[in-house]
């Protein structure tokens, strides 16, 4: 089977489901990833809520990474809806983004010894169509496993979003967490995360607003 015909099945594979998803305008999304050889990979996401396709109900997501035994990079860019519900109870890297934007990210890992990994990712972003706000997000994460299953992590993230009108919005997290990795693509998180949200303007500085979440995460993967 040629590469052409490759990528067609698979993205027919994952644009069905999304198509069956639309009644009711329920949330869907679906992933697909090529490697190409044993370091290059290219990974794309396509989310609904709404009609197929539609500028207000979609985020497209694509990715492109390179790895080696102990580094490795990837670069996205990313489209969000209007209608599209990108506020995410928890927070990885650059997950809480606003809405009806576009940005692009640079993300990477290093492993400082074989059982801790250092990760981050920075994003820079603006709003659609008009533009009435920039955002960058930067995320770091330290990483230890106890042994090839089961892991440890803390980390920061920091979400300054910059208004046209000169006021400021910033979002901060720290993060402590606890993975498991129950192989053939599953895993399970369980986090607590303590949070601030504030900002200020030309006139005024707003109070943050503090306050902590514990959250679970299961991923099973067919």
């Amino acid at each position: 089977m040629s590469l052409n015909s490759t990528l067609t099945c698979l993205l027919l594979i994952a644009l069905c489901p999304v198509a069956r998803a639309q009644e009711g305008n329920k949330l869907s999304e679906q992933e697909m990833s090529l490697k190409l050889g044993d370091r290059l990979q290219i990974s794309t996401s396509l989310g609904v809520t709404g009609p197929l396709l539609s500028e207000r109900t979609t985020r497209i997501n694509l990715n492109l990474g390179y790895n080696r035994p102990n580094w490795g990079l990837r670069g996205g860019l990313r489209r969000t809806g209007e209608d599209f519900a990108p506020f995410d109870t928890w927070i990885g890297i650059s997950q809480l983004l606003p809405r009806n934007s576009q940005d692009v990210s640079l993300a990477g890992y290093l492993s400082l010894t074989p059982n801790l990994k250092v990760i981050g990712a920075a994003t820079r972003g603006d709003s659609l169509p008009g533009g009435s706000f920039d955002f960058t997000n930067l995320s770091t994460r330290l990483e230890y496993r106890f042994n090839s299953n089961i892991y440890g992590l803390v980390g920061f993230d920091n979400l300054n979003i910059e208004l046209m009108s000169g006021s400021l919005l910033r979002r901060q997290w720290a993060t402590l967490g606890f993975g498991m990795d129950m192989g053939q693509g599953n895993m399970f998180k369980l986090l607590l995360q303590y949070g601030e949200l504030g900002g200020s303007s030309t006139f005024s500085n707003q109070p943050a607003n503090r306050g902590h979440v514990i959250t679970g995460q299961i991923s099973v993967k067919f």
